[in-house]
């Protein structure tokens, strides 16, 4: 209001002083409105870009990175803004799995010591489905569920920090089992959209992540959020991490007979803060929960287009006249149940052998190992109702193998050799921190030094 009068008195004030100016230089009735008519408009535009200016001189405008996708998504952000100090380090890890996409949003800040490690302080994350791999006959349509992700990262990361904050996507098995043309499509759509943000990005930070450097970042993440790296008394424990598509193993061999007898590529030899560390690390592409359930009915993952053209699964693991619609991939399936030739268990449980148990090398040491679990194996508990209602896993959970998901247990029995009553941990956070990869490749995005291998994936940053 206070604005309207101001301007509405400037408008008088001037055509009272442009009346008298025309009536001096011409008496003319006609040229008199001439003057007149011109003369509004040139006020008219004089106060109208004064409102805007006095409007948009107190308002702060979202970043849009494509035609307003900030404005559009940001009323269904959780913005959790974060502190800026001057030592502050963000980064924007997103995790392209096979069934959906998520983002990590993290702020570290530089430990003020002689070896200046980054110290993670607070951790957004959130996730849609379904996972990049779906899209994979149209890659734009690709781009929804990345815009609003990437929005949540410009929400959260302080303005005067985007330019100097990285961005990053890798993608796990999803990808890996499309065919490379699908992929790289994919990827060139995720590359592009990150351009047009003002978060730094670099096009070898936009790609496929191989298995190997999956389970060590998620093994690093782990032990990063217990503190196991920075106390000399406590020992590093393994990990396990059940996904769709893929299924990564990593944990320290306490015995040298494990490391001389473990198939080549199983032991890595890495750097963690300048720790030399020899890692029993391994990633079994195809021994992910939907891929061993689609291989365990009958089907098969593949990289060729021309293939799996009719996508009707019949397996004796189902009840004999059960029929579902199941998606995997991209892919729709039709599941039926087959009759057996012997008791159904019998047939299944030779199923799960024939596609689990000799592909996947099953070191003895692990079953002495402290080894959490993560992904579906957490999931699965979840679901089953296990840990009673509405179960929150943020302590660790002990739990037995045989309580877990009937392929997920085949998984880990027939491969990795668990017992029914071996025991591993559970945790979905760790000092309220989501626990995923995305934190180690995160701290290597940033410091190479901090965590390398003789596998280098991802170049440092």
């Amino acid at each position: 209001m206070h604005i309207a009068n101001i301007s509405l008195f400037r408008v008088q004030g001037l055509l009272r002083m442009f009346d008298r100016n025309v009536a001096v230089i011409n008496n003319s009735r006609c040229s008199y409105k001439l003057y007149s008519v011109v003369g509004v408009f040139l006020v008219s535009i004089f106060v109208t870009f004064t409102i805007i200016y006095n409007c948009f001189k107190s308002s702060t405008l979202l970043y849009t990175f494509n035609e307003n996708d900030v404005a559009l998504y940001a009323p269904y952000l959780p913005s959790p803004k974060l502190k800026v100090n001057t030592n502050d380090v963000y980064a924007v890890m997103f995790d392209a799995g096979s069934t959906g996409s998520r983002i990590h949003v993290l702020h570290f800040v530089e430990d003020q010591t002689a070896n200046s490690h980054l110290r993670l302080v607070a951790s957004v994350f959130e996730q849609v489905k379904p996972g990049l791999s779906s899209f994979a006959e149209n890659a734009t349509e690709s781009l929804d569920g990345l815009k609003y992700l990437l929005a949540i990262a410009l929400d959260t990361v302080p303005k005067n920090k985007w330019e100097d904050t990285m961005i990053a996507l890798k993608a796990t098995a999803g990808l890996r089992l499309l065919p490379s043309t699908q992929a790289q499509a994919l990827l060139d759509e995720a590359y592009h959209l990150f351009l047009s943000s003002p978060f730094r990005v670099r096009q070898q930070d936009v790609s496929i992540m191989d298995g190997i450097s999956e389970g060590m970042f998620l093994w690093f993440t782990v032990n990063f959020l217990r503190g196991t790296f920075f106390d000399d008394s406590s020992s590093p424990v393994g990990s396990i991490d059940l996904g769709g598509g893929s299924c990564q193993v990593a944990f320290v061999p306490q015995n040298q007979d494990t490391i001389l007898s473990s198939p080549k590529g199983h032991i890595e030899d890495i750097n963690i803060f300048g720790k030399k560390i020899k890692l029993y690390v391994h990633s079994y592409l195809g021994l992910g929960l939907q891929s061993a359930r689609l291989a365990m009915m009958g089907g098969k993952e593949t990289k060729d287009e021309t293939e799996n053209l009719f996508h009707a699964l019949s397996s004796p693991c189902l009840p004999l006249h059960h029929e579902e619609e199941w998606a995997f991939g991209g892919v729709e399936y039709t599941a039926r149940g087959a009759e057996p030739t012997r008791r159904r268990y019998e047939e299944c449980y030779h199923i799960a052998q024939d596609v689990l148990g000799y592909q996947v090398h099953q070191p003895i040491e692990l079953q002495d190992q402290i080894v959490y679990a993560f992904s579906y194996v957490v999931d699965k508990i979840e679901e089953s109702g296990f840990l009673g209602k509405n179960p929150e896993i943020d302590e660790p959970q002990q739990i037995k193998v045989q309580d877990i998901d009937l392929i997920a247990q085949r998984v880990l029995r027939h491969g990795f050799g668990y017992h029914d009553n071996s025991v591993l941990v559970l945790q979905k956070k760790i000092e309220d921190i989501e626990v995923s990869w995305a934190l180690g490749a995160a701290v290597h995005l940033l410091r190479g030094d901090d965590i390398s291998s003789s596998v280098e994936e991802m170049p440092s940053g």
